[in-house]
Parts: C-alpha cells; sequence; structure tokens
C-alpha cells in the first residue's frame, strides 16, 4: 500500500495529527516540537513537519531541525522512505538525518550516507531504585558555567559526537532552562541533563563523568536519580540514547531499568542521490 506524505504548517497542527506516533516513537519530534511551541520565536515558518499514512493511519513522521539534519520517528521501512522522497523531490535534501536502523537500507535505495554515530533509544516508566554511590543531585548553578562547559566540551570529545556542539551556547541554555544537574560528593563528580521536554516525557542526556572520578557508580547515581525526579513528577516515560559502541554504558542503563526500544543511525548524505534502478 503507498504512503502519503502531508506536510503540516505549524507545531501545532503537526502534534494535532500525529496519530500514533506517540512519544516514544518520535522521541525526538514530540521534544523538538514541543520546544517550539514553548518558544514560537525559534520556530521558523516553513520548516518541514511531515507525517506519512498508509492506509489513512499515520505511520511515521519527520521533522527538519534548525541544523538542517532530518530527523525520523519508528515506522515501516515504506513510510520513511515516502518521507525521504519528499525531500529529495522537493529539491530539499538534507545534509545528514537521523533514521531507524530498520529503515536504513530503505533509505540508501534513495541516497548515499555514510554513518556517523549508531545509538540505542532507551525508555523508563517505572522510578528506579536510588543508588548507593555516595553524594546526591541537584540542579547546576549558573555561577558553575565555566567548569561546566570544560567537562561538556570533554563530553563530546570523548563521545566523538558528529555535530559541533557549541558548549558555551549548550551550557547557558540548559542552565537557564534548569535542564542541567551535578551529582555531587562533596565536589561535583558527574552531570547530566533534560533536553526535549513534553507534558508526558523527557529525554536525558549529556550523561559525564571526568576520568578521574570514573568507576565510582556517579553516572549511574546521577541517571537513576533525575530519571526518579522526572517520573515521580509526572512524567510517564524517561527516554535516552546510548551509544551503541560502549557496552558498559548500556549494561549500565539497563541495571539502572531502561528497556531498549529500537537501534537508530546518524548518517551524513553523500552530495548526489543515487541513480534509479534499472531492471
Amino acid at each position: 500500500m503507498t504512503a502519503e506524505v502531508q506536510v503540516w504548517p505549524t507545531p501545532e497542527a503537526f502534534l494535532a495529527n500525529l496519530g500514533a506516533i506517540d512519544e516514544v516513537r518520535g522521541c525526538i519530534i514530540h521534544g523538538m516540537a514541543h520546544t517550539w511551541l514553548a518558544r514560537p520565536d525559534a520556530f521558523r515558518p516553513g520548516t518541514p513537519l511531515l507525517t506519512a499514512t498508509i492506509g489513512g493511519e499515520v505511520a511515521a513522521a519527520a521533522l527538519q531541525a534548525g541544523t538542517g539534519k532530518v530527523v525520523f520517528s519508528l515506522g515501516p521501512a515504506e513510510a520513511i522512505l515516502a518521507l525521504a522522497r519528499w525531500w529529495e523531490e522537493t529539491g530539499r535534501r538534507p545534509r545528514a538525518v537521523v533514521v531507524p536502523e530498520a529503515a536504513r537500507a530503505a533509505l540508501e535505495t534513495l541516497w548515499r550516507t555514510f554513518p556517523t554515530f549508531e545509538s540505542t533509544l532507551y525508555a523508563l516508566r517505572s522510578p528506579p531504585a536510588p543508588s548507593a554511590a555516595p553524594g546526591e543531585l541537584r540542579r547546576a548553578r549558573m555561577e558553575e558555567a565555566g567548569w561546566l562547559i570544560e567537562w561538556i566540551t570533554a563530553f563530546h570529545s570523548d563521545a566523538k559526537l558528529p555535530d559541533d556542539p557549541k558548549p558555551k551556547i549548550l551550557v547557558e541554555s540548559k542552565l537557564a532552562a534548569g535542564h542541567l544537574f551535578v551529582w555531587e560528593d562533596v565536589v561535583p563528580r558527574a552531570i547530566a541533563a533534560l533536553a526535549g521536554p513534553t507534558p508526558r516525557s523527557v529525554r536525558i542526556n549529556t550523561v559525564y563523568t571526568p576520568a578521574t572520578f570514573r568507576r565510582h557508580g556517579y553516572a549511574s547515581a546521577a541517571v537513576s536519580a533525575l530519571a526518579r525526579q522526572e517520573l515521580e513528577s509526572g512524567r510517564a516515560v524517561v527516554q535516552l540514547f546510548a551509544d551503541r559502541g560502549l557496552a558498559h554504558t548500556n549494561r549500565m542503563y539497563r541495571k539502572i531499568g531502561f528497556e531498549p526500544v529500537a537501534d537508530f543511525a546518524d548518517l551524513e548524505l553523500g552530495a548526489k542521490p543515487l541513480p534509479p534502478a534499472r531492471d
């Protein structure tokens, strides 16, 4: 059955028409759309906000972030390919995408791609037990911006993230929003942050412990406490992405209680589309 693509003019209309693409199937998408609702000045009219329906039901969704990267929800490969074709056929081919691993092969029938990051999406719906690590979680303070910028710069370097994170802007925005947290045991030992909050969900990201303080459970304690805080405050689900190449990190999240949802791939696109298939 053919997938039909619909373009929505505003975040409000987009969110109202996502159908079965909930906060888990459309993790980043919901977070970004709700951010635009909270900050209308950050939304550029004309930003592509797309859904693909199959048999009258929404099967997948996608949007284009301010960086130019296109983010796809979970969904069947034919729906995601239909969304990708819209970008190609309208002359708006993106420079990079985030796509479910299960739809990657279908996408690569249209575009030449180069993987930059491979991750697993995890979800947690019940508050985890308190960590045994010494210390406590607290909100980061504005006057700590200096060392927080250093830590987040080191985090992006260690994680080999594909994008320039602009750590000063990142830290200042998270501090202003109250979304950056410190696990402190006499002195700061680890950090973790919130991203993409919606009324029902939020993501945890930027989890980092300097090498000097590792192997004491500080990062696990920070994530556990932050997830518990958000779930006990009324969120239905807390999510995070983990680098598939870091076995110890994935074990840590599973031990806390996070359950794997799906694998994703960050892909850069080549300069030219693939030639059409020939019989």
